[in-house]
């Protein structure tokens, strides 16, 4: 016949673990969520200093920016033309650094000379190297009068990467005289180099510039210009360290706090405040982004997708909630749960009577 019992007590086991199933699941949601969240605030302890040595370290040296020379900074013995240029503002939507070229020509003798100076803005991945690329010129007066002026070049970058973009002015520097007709002479490089003295600086808000570098002008020369480059320098700018690690923080501190926002507040109250919430996720945008515009950013399209993702989860939440009101079984995740008994009732309430009970005596 056999001992019933092993069966009865393997049946019992099998159902206290399907009883615990449930919440098993939701302790490892809950430990998955702590480790998650856990991390980010990790990030946050460790990179938050970080960011603040960056932010004044920064603040410090836009007020006492380097000056990079991009050609010989000996002055001739000569007439020579000195001039700086300050890289003032970058539309990295059109693509185009605004420079603010300023300096002055210096003579003793045969001051009549009026020059231009031409800024080349060549493509710095190499298309359109055989066509004369994007210039603007200064006029030089041939006198000692101060140079002031403004031009604006082309750069490459992408501002898509945003925080972590970087642009790339490679410039070009030619020398010309203008004749008395108003025609100009191209000087020769060797010439040009002779009596030009070149500086530039960044001043540009939310980007750093790295040392100018010097290319062989040979190598960039377009084949059919009537013309040769007397310097050509290649520009780098970048965003600073503590702009990449605040957004990054940023995104994932926002998007950690709207997860556990829609995941783990009632219903009736999620659904009170969701309108809310979508504002408060895009609100972050216009503080770490500015000005710049809609869906030019990778930030903007991570928040699109938390935005998104919280929508979604709204409505996933809220037919589960209809589907449990209405007594539909048809999800059986959104079925709605009782309450189950006590460990040891159903025993219990089975348990076989042992008698009637004596009275006891007093």
């Amino acid at each position: 016949r056999g001992n019933p019992r092993p069966f009865a007590t393997a049946r019992s086991g099998r159902a206290k673990e399907e009883q615990m199933s449930p919440q098993s699941r939701r302790q490892r949601l809950y430990f998955t969520g702590f480790v998650l969240i856990g991390l980010i605030v990790l990030a946050t302890a460790v990179l938050g200093p970080i960011a603040l040595i960056s932010v004044v370290t920064d603040s410090g040296q836009k007020h006492v920016n380097e000056a990079f020379a991009i050609t010989p900074t000996d002055v001739p013995s000569g007439k020579y033309t000195r001039i700086h240029v300050d890289v003032m503002a970058v539309d990295e939507a059109q693509r185009l650094a605004t420079l603010r070229v300023s300096g002055y020509h210096y003579c003793t003798t045969d001051c009549g000379d009026k020059l231009k100076i031409g800024f080349f803005s060549l493509d710095a991945d190499g298309r359109g190297a055989n066509s004369i690329p994007p210039s603007a010129s200064v006029a030089v007066p041939g006198n000692s009068a101060e140079v002031n002026d403004k031009i604006q070049l082309p750069i490459s970058g992408n501002l898509l990467l945003y925080p972590f973009d970087s642009y790339q002015l490679r410039l070009g520097l030619v020398l010309e005289k203008v004749n008395s007709d108003n025609s100009t002479t191209i000087l020769a490089p060797g010439e040009a180099r002779s009596q030009l003295i070149v500086t530039v600086q960044e001043q540009a808000n939310r980007l750093e510039m790295s040392a100018p570098k010097l290319i062989d002008p040979t190598t960039v020369q377009p084949p059919k210009a009537p013309f040769q480059y007397a310097f050509v320098s290649t520009m780098q700018l970048y965003r600073p360290e503590y702009l990449k690690i605040l957004v990054a923080l940023m995104v994932l501190l926002i998007t950690a706090a709207s997860v556990y926002a829609v995941l783990l507040r009632p219903f009736d109250q999620l659904i009170l405040n969701a309108s809310a919430l979508v504002f408060g996720v895009w609100g972050v945008r216009s503080l770490i982004l500015g000005s710049y515009a809609p869906d030019s950013t990778i930030v903007d399209i991570l928040l699109l997708i938390v935005i998104f993702i919280l929508l979604g989860t709204v409505s996933f939440r809220g037919m589960n909630f209809m589907h449990r009101h209405a007594g539909i079984g048809f999800l059986p995740w959104a079925r709605e749960r009782r309450p189950s008994p006590a460990p040891g009732a159903e025993e219990v309430e089975h348990a076989p009577s042992a008698g009637p009970v004596a009275p006891t005596r007093q």
